[in-house]
This record gives structure tokens, C-alpha cells and sequence, in this order.
């Protein structure tokens, strides 16, 4: 089954910002990265506080070659940073997307502190897991060290029996 046209998630809903995410997401898969950047703009247009926007445009410009992803990267981490200090249910969440950021940058200093800090607030263990599967995902897009990213998992892991 082909993918859907450009539009598609305009005639879903013009504001849903998750079908131009996984839109994206599918067309850095594919290679077609400039697709992939006109949806992730898109999703910024509509929600340009929310971190993972950030996120997605900054791997894809990484892998385009272009300095503009620092900026992304900045933003990012600049608003799950205050979503962290927050406090609340919302800075468990920005915590572990923290974690993933710093893996991808890559900032494994930042990233063990990340981890410590994430488990202080208590993860459910469907926190920690998907903590684990967006780190898994990483190498799939991203070149990251991975006997570092690694010892990061197994410290989420040994924190969760069962896992």
C-alpha cells in the first residue's frame, strides 16, 4: 500500500500534530528527508513548545548535513528543562526525553545525570520502558557510541525486574 500524499493529515485534521510527527517519521525512513523536514516543520507550526518537535527536526538536519539542527537541540532541551523543573507527572516525562536527547547529541555526562535524576522521580515501569525503546531506536537513525548507550539501558533495566 503506497503511502499517503502530502495532504493526507491536512484531511484528517489540519491541527493534528502527531500525523505529521509519524508522517515524518516515516519519510526519514525512507530517505526522503526533505519530506521528512516539511511535516516535522509543520508539527512545530502547530505546537512550537512541544520538545520532540524539536527533536525530530533536529535528527533529520543532522542527517542532512545542516547546522541549523543546533537549534533544535537548544530548543529542546531548553523547554523539557522547564518542564522538568516543573515538578509533577510532566517531569517524569521530560526527564526521560532529556535522557534521549543528551544519547543523541551526544552528551553521555549529561546523559548519566539525566538517568540519575529520571529514576529520582520514580518512573512507572512503562516510563522506563519506553525510556528503553526510544534509546533502542536511536542507532537505527542516529551513529551513537553504543557500549555507552548500553551501560545507560542496563541502569534503566536494573532498576525495573523483568524489563
Amino acid at each position: 500500500m503506497p503511502w499517503p500524499t502530502s495532504t493526507a493529515p491536512s484531511k484528517i485534521d489540519p491541527t493534528y500534530t502527531w500525523a505529521y510527527i509519524n508522517r515524518g517519521s516515516t519519510y526519514r525512513s525512507m530517505n526522503r528527508y526533505d519530506d521528512a523536514l516539511a511535516d516535522f516543520n509543520r508539527a512545530i507550526g502547530l505546537r512550537s513548545g512541544d520538545a520532540w518537535n524539536h527533536f525530530e527536526v533536529a535528527v533529520t538536519l543532522r542527517l542532512l548535513g545542516r547546522p541549523l539542527e543546533h537549534d533544535h537541540w537548544r530548543e529542546a532541551v531548553h523547554i523539557l528543562t522547564a518542564e522538568a523543573s516543573a515538578g509533577g507527572s510532566d517531569a517524569v516525562h521530560a526527564s526521560g526525553n532529556l535522557l534521549v536527547i543528551y544519547c543523541a547529541l551526544p552528551e553521555w555526562d549529561k546523559a548519566a545525570e539525566e538517568v540519575e535524576r529520571f529514576l529520582t522521580y520514580a518512573p512507572t515501569p512503562s516510563r522506563i520502558r519506553e525510556a528503553l525503546e526510544d534509546l533502542a531506536q536511536l542507532p537505527e537513525t542516529l551513529p551513537v557510541d553504543l557500549p555507552l548507550l548500553q551501560s545507560l539501558q542496563r541502569r534503566l533495566e536494573s532498576t525495573t525486574p523483568g524489563l
